[in-house]
């Protein structure tokens, strides 16, 4: 599995930010090429086209997340409340 291949590798590396191995740049891009293929079957033209496909698809996915909650829990009290004071 290519994400515990990254982990490996930067741990037995000990690798800072501004330098990394030939290993660890060959594992993140096994990676990349991995989650583009989840997701669509022609490859990215570029990072940054991947990065603004998968933050668009991430907005899309979480945009209603909150206020679903809201209104489930308001639904849950609302319901809880006129149960009790039914049974009054």
């Amino acid at each position: 599995m290519q994400d515990w291949t990254i982990l490996k590798v930067r741990w037995q590396t000990c690798t800072t930010p501004l330098t990394m191995p030939p290993v660890l740049i060959k594992a993140h891009n096994e990676l990349d090429k991995a989650v583009d293929l989840a997701y669509r079957p022609q490859p990215f033209t570029s990072k940054a086209n991947r990065m603004v496909f998968l933050f668009e698809l991430y907005e899309k996915y979480t945009a209603d997340l909150f206020t679903m909650d809201k209104k489930k829990k308001l639904k849950s009290t609302t319901s809880k409340t006129v149960e009790k004071n039914a049974s009054k």
